[in-house]
Order: C-alpha cells, then structure tokens, then sequence
C-alpha cells in the first residue's frame, strides 16, 4: 500500500536512523546517518571530507524504515533529492546548539547536509491475509 506524501513526512520527522545513497565513480555507496528533518529537509552532519559530504550539488537518496518481525509488517520511505551543505552560520548554529542529530560514529561531524526533495515516497508492507 502507499503511503501519501503526508504520511511519509509523518514517519521521517521524528528522526533517528537512516541511510543515504551517494554517488560515486564506483556505482552508489550505501551508509547509515543519524538525521532529522526541519523545514521539509532531511539534515544529517557528516565529515568534512568524508563520503557523505561529497555529494554536494549531486542528486542523492535517503531511506529510513520501520518493521515488526513478528507481525511479517513494515514502512519504508524514500527521499530523493539534491545534497547541499547547510553554510549559513545562523543556521548551523541553531541547529549545533541543539545537538541533534547527534552522530553516533566518533571524530569531527562539524558539516551539516540537507537533502530538499522535490517529493518523498513510501510503502506500507502489510502481513498476508
């Protein structure tokens, strides 16, 4: 069943965990973020010079989900759009001064990514009748 554009904002707002899809010359990399969303963007802080920084200006995707193993049921939702560094230091700083998304890998995660889709998409898998 899909899930209406409202209905996948509603499952990505709270945040957590997702994964983003980067392009690069080796086909796309798959990696787990921890991420929110303000303003209708999905914000994820990353390296400087790492993989998920270096998408910027470049078309990218995000999925987070959601399962019960026991119920054989689930969600996912997919975002698509384009990577951009959040550079407007007003705005870092609101959003460093909240702490959240807080990167569970360690070292420096000092760059803010924004993923602004166009639309976002989404499925409800439903246990057999």
């Amino acid at each position: 069943m899909e899930l209406s554009e409202e209905e996948c904002w509603a499952r990505l707002t709270p945040g957590g965990v997702g994964r983003v899809s980067v392009p690069t010359d080796d086909g796309p990399v798959v990696l787990p973020v921890n991420y929110r969303v303000h303003d209708g963007v999905v914000l994820y802080r990353t390296a400087a010079a790492g993989i998920l920084a270096s998408p910027t200006g470049r078309r990218v995707t995000f999925e987070v989900d959601g399962f019960d193993a026991q119920r054989r049921s689930g969600w996912s939702v997919l975002v698509s759009g384009t990577a951009f560094v959040v550079d407007d230091p007003d705005a870092v700083e609101r959003m460093s001064s909240q702490a959240d998304p807080d990167p569970w890998p360690a070292g420096e995660r000092a760059t803010w990514m924004g993923v602004a889709p166009p639309c976002v998409t989404g499925r409800v898998l439903a246990p057999r009748e």
